[in-house]
């Protein structure tokens, strides 16, 4: 099996995160990833630094680290002469997205570090479009938990992950 390039698409993210899924600490668990032609091009998963409540939290710095991964690439894609414009980032949390739009901002907002409201200024300048995706459609919870076989099918097809067939076979 190997990722297939196959579509020619725009590059989108998607971007999840658990909350405190780790049973040890009480930190939670990113992961995002970046679809160009059909196939991920860009893909991590980490525990964040930091003890983010509530879940919106937690889903705003997946959203934030996924968003620096992301201006890693527009320099990237520019230099092969590839599209790199604004970017559709797939959130499955309604209060992440107001909180990056400055919609949902309020006092119980302000644990979370300043470096992490980067997506926000990024919201703004309109570099990044952040699109609700129904959490049972999100591709990156593949990275942040155990999926049943037929959701983790979805997962690997949507990145692009097919059987790959050997030229001199």
């Amino acid at each position: 099996m190997g990722i297939v390039y196959d579509r020619d698409e725009q590059m989108e993210g998607w971007l999840g995160s658990d909350f405190a899924g780790d049973k040890m600490t009480p930190m939670s668990t990113f992961g995002f990833t970046f679809i160009l032609h059909g196939g991920a091009i860009s893909w991590r998963s980490r525990q964040q630094r930091l003890v983010a409540t509530p879940t919106a939290a937690a889903k705003y710095v997946a959203a934030a680290e996924g968003f620096k991964d992301r201006l890693w690439l527009r320099r990237l894609l520019n230099d092969l002469g590839e599209y790199a414009g604004p970017v559709t980032l797939h959130e499955d949390n309604q209060v992440c997205i107001a909180m990056a739009t400055n919609e949902g901002m309020s006092p119980r907002t302000k644990h979370v570090d300043v470096c992490y409201h980067l997506i926000r200024d990024c919201v703004e300048k309109q570099q990044v479009v952040l699109a609700h995706v129904p959490t049972a459609e999100q591709l990156a919870d593949g990275f942040t938990k155990a999926l049943p076989r037929d959701a983790f099918t979805r997962f690997r097809e949507g990145l692009g992950v097919k059987v790959v067939r050997r030229a001199d076979s």
